[in-house]
Order: C-alpha cells, then structure tokens, then sequence
C-alpha cells in the first residue's frame, strides 16, 4: 500500500499541488495522464485529503473488472470457467496495477465495459457518450474506438455482401466521432509550454517500446511472447512454454473457425481484443504509442479468453472422462503455479521507503545516500506525510560524494528488481559502479527499490 515508484510520486504530488485547470497543462515532472482521469483523481484529493485515497479509482475499477470478466465466460464449460476467472484473479500483473494511482485497471475495465455491452447494437447516443469518456479517460479508449469500427465495418459487409446500408453507416458514426473531445483536448494540450519537452522525454523513455520494422522485429516478437508468459500467464519458463503453445493454439483455432466469428459472441469479442491489440502495435511501429508491459494491461481479457479457447479446443481429443481427469491438473497446476508467483512478486515492488525506513532505524550505522536516492525518497516522504515511523534519521543523513571521508557508514542507492524477476536487477548507478570498480565498498543489504552497501575504510 505504501510502495509507490517514482514516476507515481511525481504524478501524485502534482495532482496534490495544482489546482483544477492547472491539472490540464503540461507537468514539469513530465509526467501525463489523460485529462478527465486527473480532473477524477484531483476531485477524489480534495474530497477525501489522504493521499491514499488517490488509489481509490484503480481499486474500485479493478473490484468491477473481476465480475466483468465473469460475464465473458458463460460459454466455456464450469471447470474452464473456474480456471480462467483464478488465473485473473491472481493475476500479480493486474494486481499491482490496481494498487497504483495511473489508469492502467481503469484502461482495463473500460475495455470489460466495451466487450460487454457494446458489441451488439446501442442507441447511437449511449455509444458516442461512452466512448467519448472513455477516451477522456484513458488513452485506451482511442484503440478501441478504431477496433470497433473496424470490427462494424467487417460485420456489415458480412451481413449484406451486395450493398453497404445507411444503417450500417449510423451504426459505426458514434464510435468514428466519439474521439473528438479528446482529439481536441490534444490539438490544444500540445500547444502549451511544455509539451514539446515532455514528447521529446517520452519517446526517448519509451524508446525500447516501439515496435521495429528491420531484421530486429523477430527478436522483438520473441522479447513478447516472453513477457506475455511471465505478465499475463504469471509464470516462467517451465510452465509458461506449454501455457503459450495452449494460447498459440487458440489463435489456430479462432483462425479456423473465422467464419464463425460474427456468429459467436466470445469470438466477437475475442476479434475485438484483436483488432484492438493490433491497432497499438501499428502505432507502436509508427512511434506513436509504445507497446509495453503496463500499457497493454488491457488486453489480459482477450488473452485469457484465447488461451481458454485453446485448452478448449485441446480438450476435444480426448474422451470425457479424460476431459475432466486433464482439467484438474490443468487447474491444480496453474493455480499453484499462479498464486507461489504471486507471492514470490511481492518482495519484488519498487520505491519501498516504508520499509527502508525501518531498516535504517534499526541499524546503528550512519547513513549517506546518493543524489538519486535522496531525490525519490525525500519525494516518497512529501507526497505520503508518512508518520508511522520516524523519517528523522533518513531526513538528515548526508548526500554521497567521493570527497566525503565516509569510512564505517552505510550508502543507500537505487536499484529495483525488474517485474517478474526478483533475482534480476536494474543497471547500479554510474557512481555505484566506480565505487565496485574500485572496491570501496561491499553490497551491505538490499530493501525494495534500494541497494544498501557498506562503504570499506
């Protein structure tokens, strides 16, 4: 509750710091949401002050996703269904984006609300007014607007081969025009001081993100199938090759059912995470918008249902009796699986000052740490007020620099474990590595976010 990375601290303190329209201009932290998601977030502070409560909206999205997602399964058989609602449920993925204060469980039940209650026909009315929240709310929102016009367009000329009618027209306008209010929003938002700088940082962070169009493009497809196994499947290796021929099953299987697609609704709504799906890639190759862990929490919905579509399609070789026996070492298995690596991600969250408070408290060592460090934690400590344990000591420990006769002290840097894999870290900082280099100090401890070396005479 209490771990927030960097990026969410500066989000936090300036919907914290600025006011209602201020909220809407470029942040100097360079950080962005979309707009009716801060003008949310920045109610929920004034009207509930603890800045706790600015998790509230992720929750409350991530509790609605869970029964949203219940209703997809109705098709899949009681056994498939129990399994593929614990696979979401246990999700480390979903979870930890549901604990955070950016859009990421609100872009995925605003998808859950688009499959379920938009494929078939709305009042043009009911669509455009979703929709255009939608897009406000999350940028999400703009992907599934082109997926479903797409997805109409296909169904109309699947329906009526000879000729394309106004009702098929009027059916996909509400979806077409429902991106103009934040369409511009944008034009004006990248018009203010400021913009440009954050769009030059934002492609250049999330500059692994984009899809190739070399000879690179297979390492970076095989770099995604990775992390859809250790994201989405909760798993590594061992399972997680089995699990993803399962999925890539599925994918065979809706290919050679694709004439059934407008006939079922799971595989209309499957085609739709599809579409949506490669609507980001096409953007991600033209480096408009990176395709990337958290930003495609959205998709978990359409991958489950694909990989229950494969262990569906798996099953039909074998007799009933079979069936069933493989079912349940199909859930015992991936259950026991999902839920040790949920707890085995736990350890692994980022920015944990909580904690690292603790520890520095109870050591009797003095304390330095490097700008970095003294930078995110002096952050963490101004946007929470935390009060549960005594900041004093971190507060008026020193800052490292290679001058300072430090012998005996402690040196706290930053240095996270990466997603998924808590035995692999993030680069040390470039002092951290002179100070390896030069062997003057030795790895002391380590505490979410945080290496803590003892520094040699």
């Amino acid at each position: 509750m209490w771990s927030f990375n960097g990026d969410e601290v500066n989000l936090g303190l300036d919907i914290l710091n600025k006011n209602f329209k201020d909220i809407l201009y470029p942040f100097q932290s360079r950080q962005s949401a979309p707009p009716l998601f801060l003008l949310l977030q920045k109610a929920i502070s004034v009207i509930a002050k603890p800045f706790i409560s600015l998790k509230i909206l992720n929750f409350i999205a991530s509790c609605a996703s869970l029964f949203l997602f219940k209703r997809l399964l109705k098709t899949f058989p009681p056994f498939l269904q129990i399994l593929l609602l614990a696979v979401f449920c246990f999700s480390p993925f979903i979870i930890s984006n549901s604990l955070t204060l950016k859009q990421y469980s609100l872009d995925l039940t605003l998808g859950l609300v688009t499959v379920n209650y938009f494929v078939e026909h709305r009042s043009s009315y009911k669509t455009f007014l979703f929709f255009s929240i939608f897009c406000l709310l999350s940028n999400i929102g703009l992907f599934f607007c082109a997926a479903m016009s797409i997805f109409f367009l296909l169904q109309f000329f699947h329906e009526d081969k000879k000729k394309f009618s106004w009702n098929g027209i009027k059916r996909i306008l509400p979806v077409l025009f429902a991106p103009l209010p934040y369409l511009l929003f944008f034009i004006w938002f990248i018009q203010q001081p400021g913009a440009e700088t954050m769009k030059n940082y934002m492609v250049g962070y999330w500059s692994g993100a984009f899809m190739p169009i070399d000879i690179s493009i297979f390492k970076w497809w095989a770099i995604q199938a990775k992390v859809i196994t250790i994201f989405f499947f909760s798993t590594y290796w061992m399972v997680g090759v089995p699990l993803l021929m399962l999925f890539l099953l599925g994918v065979f299987s809706l290919y050679k059912n694709r004439h059934k697609v407008f006939m079922s609704p799971l595989l209309k709504i499957i085609m739709i995470y599809i579409f949506t799906s490669l609507v980001h890639i096409l953007l991600s190759a033209l480096k408009m918008y990176p395709f990337s862990d958290r930003l495609f929490l959205y998709l978990a919905p359409g991958i489950y249902l694909i990989l229950g579509y494969g262990i569906q399609e798996s099953l039909k070789i074998f007799r009933k009796k079979k069936q069933m026996k493989m079912a349940f070492y199909s859930i015992f298995l991936l259950l026991l699986c999902t839920i040790l690596l949920y707890f085995n991600y736990l350890p692994g969250k980022a920015n944990d000052v909580a904690t690292l408070l603790r520890f520095v408290n109870s050591t009797e060592h003095a304390v330095l740490l490097t700008a970095k460090a003294r930078q995110r934690t002096s952050k963490w400590l101004e946007f929470t007020c935390y009060e549960q344990e005594d900041s004093a000591k971190l507060l008026n420990s020193g800052t490292f620099d290679l001058i300072t006769n430090t012998s005996e002290n402690l040196l706290i840097a930053v240095q996270s474990e990466k997603y998924g894999h808590t035995e692999k870290l993030s680069r040390p900082e470039p002092i951290i590595y002179k100070l390896l280099a030069e062997n003057k100090i030795d790895l002391y401890h380590r505490v979410g976010g945080y290496t803590i070396y003892k520094i040699k005479e």
